[in-house]
């Protein structure tokens, strides 16, 4: 009986001490999920954080820079994320913008995203899967702002880009 009782005892410190390291790392994830965070001037936060998605989107733009290159994916805490958003009002009336690069993985881009940013007069936009732009996403930009797309969606982004710039 008291081989068992030990046994028992040995059994249950050994799944206790399985479910205690189970916490920390669920307790990271969470703290990972619905977070925001800067890197280059730009602030991030987590849309999507599980096994088959980890998504974030760029909420606000650095105010100081006139380049800014939002790239396909960034590095944070250790997890690979792919930037699929620019939030609305990321760069909202931005002063000093000159130029942006839109990286491959970007799919939409929110309502007054770069509205009124005044000096903004070059956009490169490398994505092939942009689905959707937000209402007067570019309006404001210099008028004679060049954008770049990739040559085999050009019909498709002129179409999607009508009356979001100028």
């Amino acid at each position: 009986m008291a081989r068992k009782k030990k046994y028992f005892i040995l059994v249950m410190a050994f799944l206790l001490g399985q479910i205690v390291s189970m916490f920390p790392v669920y307790a990271a994830q969470t703290a990972i999920f619905d977070s925001e965070f800067q890197k280059a001037g730009i602030v991030y936060e987590v849309k999507a954080f599980n096994d088959k998605q980890k998504e974030v989107q760029v909420v606000r733009g650095t105010t100081a820079k006139k380049v800014v290159r939002i790239p396909q994916k960034i590095r944070y805490q250790g997890v690979n994320f792919s930037v699929t958003a620019i939030a609305d009002k990321a760069f909202y009336k931005n002063k000093k913008l000159e130029k942006v690069e839109i990286g491959s993985s970007v799919r939409t881009i929110g309502s007054r995203a770069f509205y009124q940013t005044k000096k903004l007069k070059f956009i490169d936009i490398r994505s092939n899967i942009l689905k959707s732009v937000g209402k007067a996403a570019f309006i404001g930009i210099q008028k004679q702002a060049k954008i770049k797309v990739p040559r085999d969606k050009k019909a498709a982004y002129v179409k999607l880009l009508a009356k979001k710039y100028g």
